[in-house]
């Protein structure tokens, strides 16, 4: 989990380390106003099917209830031939 400027500064400079000279790194950041976390169900589970055929399911299962300014969740994987 990143929350303090010390880890966040910590990771960055760890994963720059890491990449290639061609080397891309990709995040997101969300607004914690929308409260996204709400629609992180079973039922709304994202699939994707990959060059091969087989899809991916990503499932969220949020810990409830949510206290103070940090959400923990667990994300499950699953693939389908």
């Amino acid at each position: 989990m990143l929350v303090e400027d010390h880890e966040v500064r910590s990771s960055l400079a760890a994963i720059r380390s890491a990449l290639t000279g061609q080397g891309r790194f990709a995040f997101e950041t969300r607004n914690p106003l929308a409260r996204p976390w709400e629609r992180w169900t079973p039922d709304n589970a994202v699939e994707a099917t990959d060059t091969s055929g087989a899809v991916v399911r990503m499932e969220h299962e949020v810990e409830t209830p949510v206290e103070g300014d940090t959400v923990s969740f667990t994300t499950t994987f699953t693939t389908f031939p």
